[in-house]
């Protein structure tokens, strides 16, 4: 999965560290600024769901209606 995070800069590190603790993160980007508000940054992150979770919830999108 991609995520893409926007924030203050210690709200952003403070999303990663509580993602990173639910989710094995495999890539960061450093931080962009944001288009929108220059004291924002973004932040795209990817990530995968621990396979138990996976299993867990159906790994098909027929099993989480409205997820595509």
């Amino acid at each position: 999965m991609q995520v893409r995070i926007i924030g203050e800069p210690d709200q952003v590190a403070a999303a990663i560290e509580a993602i990173s603790a639910v989710l094995t993160v495999s890539e960061v980007s450093r931080p962009y600024g944001s288009r929108r508000n220059p004291t924002q940054v973004r932040v795209y992150m990817e990530v995968t769901a621990p396979a138990a979770v996976i299993k867990a919830h159906g790994s098909t999108t027929e099993s989480n209606p409205g997820v595509s």
